[in-house]
């Protein structure tokens, strides 16, 4: 997947922005004169990116096959495409892929900070969610 950005200071267009799990704004213009390095300040060109339909499911341990007393441990599985609204509550399901760690911001900030971007490429988060 990727995203094309305009530079809010030059109005120069950064295209093929990778973009994987949150959207990934650029990081510095490309322009050598303008040298923006604030990714709040690029604005997402639509016509220039391409978008995939996708969806989160929180899958969790069936109750029956853990120990009694236990708490089912949950993992967030992402899905693309033709595989989106396939599943539902209650499905029992087998899935195959790839494990990606990607942190939540909120959850690492401290008691009374706000998460904030950093400037990393942790990649794109687009499209609609929807728990299951």
């Amino acid at each position: 997947l990727v995203g094309s950005f305009r530079c809010g200071k030059c109005g120069l267009v950064a295209p093929d922005v990778e973009q994987q799990y949150h959207l990934t704004r650029p990081t510095l213009c490309r322009n050598p004169r303008c040298q923006n390095r604030n990714p709040q300040d690029f604005t997402l060109e639509a016509d220039g990116s391409e978008y995939v339909d996708w969806q989160r499911l929180r899958v969790q341990e069936n109750a029956d096959e853990i120990p009694p007393g236990s708490m089912p441990r949950t993992v967030d599985a992402v899905v693309r495409n033709e595989m989106v609204e396939r599943a539902k509550a209650g499905d029992r399901v087998v899935l195959t892929g790839s494990l990606v760690v990607v942190p939540d911001g909120s959850a690492l900030a401290r008691a009374g900070e706000a998460a904030r971007a950093g400037g990393g490429n942790p990649g794109a988060r687009a499209g609609r969610e929807a728990a299951s």
